[in-house]
């Protein structure tokens, strides 16, 4: 067996919401829009709606995107 070398790091980040609707274009361009894409078309709404009204009621006004990344080469 060969020696495996393994690392990683983390990076912090946040996305700045101008508007709750900010955050439904974020989901629609990136890599979750595959799951709200299997909804029908009352779920998404339904999905969408519920979670404008959190972001709303709760003043949120950014998202975290914290990331951890590995790299492992054998």
């Amino acid at each position: 067996m060969g020696q495996i070398m393994f690392g990683y790091f983390a990076e912090t980040d946040s996305h700045h919401l101008a508007s709750p609707e900010d955050w439904w274009t974020m989901v629609m361009g990136g890599g979750t829009r595959g799951t709200i894409d299997k909804l029908d078309p009352v779920d998404r709404e339904q999905v969408k709606s519920l979670c404008l009204e959190f972001l709303t009621a709760n003043h949120i006004r950014a998202l975290d995107s914290d990331v951890l990344y590995a790299i492992a080469r054998k």
